[in-house]
């Protein structure tokens, strides 16, 4: 017993357990599913007033899924879709800690009835009332959901978003006529989007640097082995669709030049890269910036340029777009 409290110092921790369900809109960016609370306390509140679906683990229970799961089904009246579960950690709030699971899926947030809870109110009238634990529940985009969510819940929101940027490395490649080794793609869910260009290099694997991820994506893709990448002359999130898929990508663009007589022989190709490139090839900068299609990143020759009148730097450009 702590005497200056009068509570005992020894009593097991409180856990709260909960599931942040998610999924993109039409345009790709993210949502989360959040509940308003109930009660008179939060009847006029809206911001800093919603919460995660959670509810308090019962002694003995050895399954924090199970209990996240559980209360996500009890506060919004229906089970959460099946599928892939990340597991977000937790954060202290108070004598309570809160673990939090994310996972993809979708629910009618307006069909959304809630378990109650009983209190005096008003406050000594000796009246005891009724109300939900959540009053309604709603999609919000992430920007949003920064504005609504309980504060103590807020780094949860940056642990998902974290966990659904991918790490990616990309090059530059220059020839010794001053062309660009370009790739040419299209997207095999959406044909009538039509091709575009881009520049070699693509997600890391997981535990991989940004070197060692650079590296092995020019080797597969493009047959080039290199000891030492040329400077990072961009960094970029991107936001794009492929093959009925979003993703949301960091990327780290280095630039660098090849000898005389390089051609790309790729030499291990995934079964989406083989739908999606038609085409590798050297391009001018005229060319591209004379073509009808599209390349990517938008910056691409304006960065040509300034790198064959100034050489390396090291001061990237940055064009980082956090909003999911």
């Amino acid at each position: 017993m702590d005497p200056r409290r009068g509570v005992d110092s020894y009593a097991p921790p409180v856990e709260s357990a909960g599931l942040l369900l998610y999924r993109r809109d039409g345009r790709g960016k993210l949502e989360v599913l959040l509940g308003h609370m109930g009660g008179p306390f939060w009847a006029h509140r809206d911001e800093h007033a919603w919460s995660i679906p959670k509810g308090l683990r019962d002694d003995g229970e050895p399954d924090l899924l199970a209990v996240a799961e559980r209360e996500f089904a009890e506060e919004l009246g229906g089970p959460a879709p099946d599928g892939p579960t990340l597991e977000l950690g937790s954060v202290r709030s108070g004598s309570k800690t809160i673990i939090i699971y994310a996972r993809r899926g979708d629910f009618d947030a307006d069909a959304a009835v809630s378990n109650t809870f009983e209190m005096e109110w008003p406050k000594g009238s000796g009246r005891i009332q009724e109300f939900p634990e959540i009053d309604r529940a709603a999609w919000h985009p992430l920007p949003d959901a920064r504005r609504l969510l309980v504060k103590g819940q807020l780094p949860f929101l940056d642990r998902l978003a974290e966990r659904l940027t991918r790490l990616a490395g990309r090059a530059i490649v220059i020839g010794a006529d001053r062309r660009l080794l370009m790739i040419r793609g299209i997207d095999p869910a959406d044909p009538g989007r039509g091709a575009f260009w881009f520049t070699p290099g693509g997600g890391l694997a997981d535990g991989e640097s940004l070197a060692d991820g650079t590296r092995r994506e020019l080797r597969e893709e493009i047959g080039l082995d290199v000891d030492e990448l040329g400077s990072v002359v961009m960094e970029r999130t991107d936001l794009f669709s492929m093959d009925g898929e979003w993703f949301q990508q960091r990327e780290s663009i280095h630039i660098g030049e090849v000898p005389a007589g390089f051609e790309p022989r790729p030499t291990v190709i995934t079964d989406l890269e083989r739908s999606v490139i038609t085409e590798i090839r050297w391009m001018s900068l005229d060319e591209l910036r004379g073509g009808e299609e599209p390349y990517y990143p938008a910056e691409l020759v304006e960065l040509v340029e300034h790198y064959l009148a100034q050489g390396q730097s090291d001061s990237p450009w940055r064009d980082i777009d956090d909003e999911l």
